[in-house]
Order: structure tokens, then sequence, then C-alpha cells
């Protein structure tokens, strides 16, 4: 399942729909074209790995650049309906559009391509939406207890304290504020 549709119903018009391939490994291609907030120089996160070259985009905001084109004009409060369609099984809720572009924009950014946030990769593939905190705590540390499990297996030192995951969300969280920064 490696893709995962978003439609999004507002109003009686026809679904707005983008389509999360959850395994790609670069940027949707585009037109050449992109606002002057996706340039990695532009608010570039200070633990950014990625050289400044001219031109070069940040990942992470070439890859919602067209989902905040799309709704830069709606309100956060405005109501819209959500399906999320996740191999056979179809998730639906009406919600504000905060809510929903929350889920989306997650979903998103956890399997971009840029180095930091593709940390999230894991848990992007099975992405939950509209997840509480509760649920999204639960699978991500039960992901990394099972990940710590199987890397003393196979003769790695696993880390049961949670100090990687905690450094891992630390680095997200700058990702994130620098993102705001951005737009």
């Amino acid at each position: 399942m490696p893709v995962i549709d978003y439609k999004l119903f507002l109003g009686s018009g026809k679904p707005i729909v983008f389509s999360v391939d959850t395994e790609r490994l670069e940027t949707a291609a585009s037109d050449g074209f992109h606002p002057a907030w996706t340039q990695l120089e532009h608010h570039q996160c200070p633990n950014c790995p990625l050289a400044r070259t001219p031109g070069r985009q940040c990942p992470a905001a070439q890859d919602i650049e067209h989902i905040v084109e799309t709704f830069s004009h709606v309100d956060s409060h405005a109501q819209v309906k959500v399906d999320v369609q996740i191999g056979d099984r179809t998730h639906s809720k009406e919600t504000d559009m905060q809510i929903a572009l929350q889920s989306l924009l997650g979903l998103t950014l956890a399997t971009s391509a840029c180095p930091v946030l593709s940390q999230m990769k894991g848990p992007g593939r099975l992405h939950m939406p509209f997840a509480t905190v509760e649920e999204t705590l639960f699978r991500m540390v039960g992901a990394y207890f099972l990940g710590q499990y199987f890397k003393g297996q196979q003769g790695g030192t696993p880390d049961f304290t949670l100090d990687s995951l905690s450094r891992m969300y630390s680095e997200v969280q700058t990702v994130n504020r620098y993102l705001k920064l951005r737009l």
C-alpha cells in the first residue's frame, strides 16, 4: 500500500484529491517554478544536512508546496469531509480544515525526502489518519522498541531508554518550527 489517497470535499464541488506515495525517494516532479519560500536557504533548518547550492529546494517545502497553494484561500475553521483511502480501507471524517490538513501534511512530511523528517517514514507507511496524541505515542514507542529489539537480535546495541527517539523528535520539532517560518 505505498499510495495513500486523501479526498477533501469542500461544499458541493468535486473533491480535491492528493495521492501520497509513501515510498517516494524524491519530491514530486514539477514545472520548475517554485515560490521563494521553498528555496533551501529561506529559513533553512539549523539541523539540515543539505548543502546550499543555487536554486536548491527544501525537499519538505517542495513536497507540501501544492497542498499549501491549494488551500491558502480556505479558512482553517472551514468544514470539510475527508476520505482517506489506504489499500482496501477507507477512513472518513467530517472536521475542520486545520485537522484535515494536519493529517495530510503529517503524512506528506513524514514520507518526504527531507533527511530529518524521513526518519518518520516507517510510521508514515502505516499511516493512521486523524490519530490522537495517545495513538501516535503508542505507535511510535511501540515501533521504536520493536526496532531496538531487532537491532539487538542482529548484534547491535539496542537503546531501551528512548534516548534516540527523544533526539529524533527534538530534530523533527526543529524542522517543524522552521517550516512555519518558511510559510
